[in-house]
């Protein structure tokens, strides 16, 4: 590199170290180097410098001087920005770094901005089958010693997982009026969002619950789970339905009136009826009889399953009995449809809205005609009673001889007035007590027939009738009657509390008002 004279004057620097190599001082005893603007080429990995003296006795000494050339620690390169990755893919994080000495470079997982155990050592790090774990922020950190250690840029790893809806229980069977909750359980990387569709404006749609408050109607509804990388899709089918279902069958070929149809035949005909229609269903089990209503004969039923049913199952398997034959010549309508003759089991609407209103119709008719039975039942009785008392008097005005007839007759017709006293009991107007079987009047009138133990079976029908001017005659025997009480008395007579035997409808005794004439 230099030579040092016994003067103390140096001689020619080597060409690698001119302009940075001088010496400081020189004497017999010491010589003293500095070598300026260190560089790499210095380090002693690229050779060591050798310190030589030769003593005025030609002997040579020689001793070795290593240089050790120091760097900080500097990362010259490195992975940058977000790395998104599928679930089960690979993955190559690296970091490049110079110094001297050579830095340790060392990787660590950051999921909260704080440094946390050390995951892995070297300047790159490669990950196979990633999975949703591996997802969080990570960096790459070096140190020589030299000067603190040095982090590099921070790095997100998103591994994301395709959005997948478990499978889970789809289809739900309501009763009408009743409330369900459906749920959606999805599964992704990040999280996803949910949305259902369709959805009211009073309803969460965005929850992975969806809770529909009173179901009305068959309906399906979508469930969709997404995030920014994929989404997946459930449908959902609610049905009404359950243990009972009512329908309600009606013939237009047959009429009654009020208290003038055997039930106990028609109903044990439906029952054979039923049974053969669900004779491939193994959960039918039997039906009941919820109401009953005159004009066109038109029967409310409920046919009992052993398990949750679908009413529009059971009402395809009706209608598709009607179409055969099979119901012979009733007609069926189900929960919050309109009437299907047998011969048309796609009715359209006006042909079903117009069904309804001539069932109205009939009913409202029964209704006017049972007030007209009532006010006629009323004139009836009042002429009779006028008729009675204008003979009488005739009978008073008659001669002597016809007064002794009169005697005689007058003695006659007390015993015959004696033997028709006239017990009447005045049927109310009649009211209509039957209502369409809707939403909720359905619900309501199967609840109180089943679950007051008081169904009526097709085996169990009733035989009374109501006693009206249609069906009852209001003029009864004497020795039909018994009188209990005088209630009242007026210019013809007197009015008694009375029961009677024998009463067309009635069983055994029964409650009537009887007319006493003077």
């Amino acid at each position: 590199v230099v030579t040092i004279r016994s003067d103390g004057k140096a001689g020619d620097v080597s060409a690698n170290f001119t302009g940075r190599l001088s010496v400081l001082s020189s004497t017999k005893q010491t010589a003293s180097l500095s070598i300026s603007r260190v560089i790499f080429a210095d380090d002693k990995a690229n050779g060591e410098f050798t310190c030589e003296v030769l003593t005025l006795n030609s002997e040579r000494w020689k001793r070795a001087i290593q240089v050790q050339v120091l760097a900080p620690v500097k990362i010259t390169d490195q992975v940058r920005g977000d790395q998104v990755v599928t679930e089960g893919g690979d993955l190559h994080l690296f970091c490049k770094v110079t110094g001297r000495p050579a830095p340790s470079i060392t990787w660590t997982k950051v999921p909260t901005g704080v440094s946390t155990e050390i995951k892995h050592y070297g300047p790159t790090w490669d990950f196979t089958n990633v999975s949703v774990a591996d997802s969080g922020t990570y960096s790459c950190v070096a140190d020589n010693k030299v000067e603190d250690p040095v982090r590099g840029q921070a790095v997100k790893v998103i591994v994301f997982a395709h959005v997948s809806i478990s499978a889970t229980h789809d289809e739900y069977i309501v009763v009408v009026g009743e409330s369900v909750t459906l749920n959606c359980k999805a599964k992704g990387n990040p999280l996803p969002s949910y949305t259902w569709t369709p959805c009211g404006q009073d309803q969460v749609c965005n929850k992975n619950t969806f809770v529909i408050p009173q179901v009305s109607k068959d309906a399906n509804y979508t469930c969709e789970a997404a995030n920014e990388y994929s989404n997946d899709s459930k449908s959902y089918r609610v049905f009404i339905g359950g243990s009972l279902i009512n329908v309600t069958l009606f013939s237009e070929s047959e009429s009654c009136a009020n208290g003038g149809y055997d039930l106990a035949s028609l109903l044990k005909r439906l029952s054979e009826m039923m049974n053969k229609v669900f004779a491939g269903t193994p959960s039918y089990e039997s039906v009941y009889l919820i109401d009953f209503r005159c004009g066109s004969v038109i029967v409310d039923l409920a046919l009992k399953f052993t398990i949750p049913t679908k009413e529009q199952a059971v009402i395809t398997i009706l209608r598709n009995a009607a179409v055969v034959g099979r119901l012979e010549d009733f007609s069926v309508r189900g929960f919050n449809e309109n009437a299907v003759g047998p011969t048309t089991p796609s009715s359209s609407l006006d042909e079903s809205s117009e069904l309804q209103n001539e069932t109205k119709a009939v009913t409202i008719w029964i209704i006017v005609g049972a007030v007209f039975g009532s006010v006629a039942a009323l004139a009836a009785a009042g002429i009779l009673v006028w008729w009675a008392c204008r003979k009488r008097r005739l009978n008073r005005k008659g001669t002597e001889g016809a007064a002794i007839r009169g005697s005689t007759n007058r003695k006659s017709s007390n015993e015959r007035r004696g033997n028709t006293n006239i017990a009447i009991e005045l049927p109310k107007p009649s009211q209509s007590h039957y209502m369409a079987l809707d939403d909720r009047s359905r619900s309501q009138a199967i609840a109180n027939t089943i679950q007051n133990n008081s169904p009526h079976r097709a085996e169990q029908i009733s035989e009374y009738t109501s006693l009206n001017a249609y069906t009852c005659p209001w003029e009864i025997s004497r020795e039909h009657v018994m009188i209990k009480q005088i209630v009242g008395k007026g210019a013809f007579g007197q009015v008694a509390k009375a029961t009677a035997v024998g009463l067309q409808g009635r069983p055994k005794k029964a409650l009537v008002a009887d007319k006493m004439l003077k």
